[in-house]
């Protein structure tokens, strides 16, 4: 099966969720130059907030054709496409972690530019605190609040969990006990739901806090 070179490389963040390696570069997909506006490259880069070369752009947007010729693509289709092609773990559960973190509008479908923001997306241990809490909420916030509660949390963890076979009560009791000492810590002023400036301070006073996120929850 073809691999998506450009992909490849993930870096962990929390609760083991993963996404992509600004390092990498796309390749492998076989695609030709295909023409983009003037006005979508400098809206991609505004959204990225950084100067992207235009040859980059234009390759993904090629890559993106062979995904989405009809402009869009669902949770599901994303899913398929990463399990088809081993993009990063190549796991479905990886796959629509990284699709409900980039599609912050919550309509369901997956765009070019948010494919692209997607690429660029840095390793979590190379991002700062605040950058850290703000992917955080994008994965964990369901109700779109701007905030994650304990029982989002914990319904990623035990999902996540379930996808990787451990379901045994015990292993269910040990995920719910500690996702509730995660949230007793970070969350300050006890209003039971975690803002994105409690996630960062927490990380602040403990820079350490986002490996130990990664490897009770991984």
């Amino acid at each position: 099966m073809e691999r998506v070179v450009g992909l490849q490389c993930y870096s962990e963040t929390i609760f083991g969720c993963l996404v992509p390696d600004t390092s990498s570069t796309l390749g492998g997909m076989g695609c030709s130059n295909e023409k983009i506006s003037k006005e979508e490259i400098e809206h991609i880069q505004q959204r990225a907030g950084r100067t992207i070369p235009v040859k980059d752009i234009l390759h993904w947007k090629n890559v993106w054709l062979k995904i989405a010729p009809n402009g869009g693509i669902s949770e599901d289709q994303f899913a398929q496409f990463v399990i088809e092609h081993k993009v990063g773990t190549g796991k479905d559960f990886d796959a629509r972690s990284m699709f409900r973190m980039i599609d912050k509008d919550r309509n369901g479908v997956m765009e070019f530019e948010e494919f692209v923001l997607i690429l660029l997306l840095p390793k979590a241990e190379d991002v700062t605190p605040e950058q850290f809490a703000m992917m955080c909420i994008s994965i964990y916030d369901e109700d779109g609040d701007g905030m994650v509660t304990r029982d989002e949390l914990l319904k990623f963890a035990l999902a996540k969990a379930k996808a990787e076979g451990k379901t045994s009560p015990e292993e269910q009791e040990q995920i719910t006990d500690i996702v509730s000492k995660l949230v007793l810590y970070i969350d300050t002023n006890s209003d039971g739901k975690l803002s994105r400036e409690e996630i960062a301070s927490a990380i602040h006073k403990d820079p350490y806090l986002k490996r130990i996120l990664r490897q009770h929850l991984s």
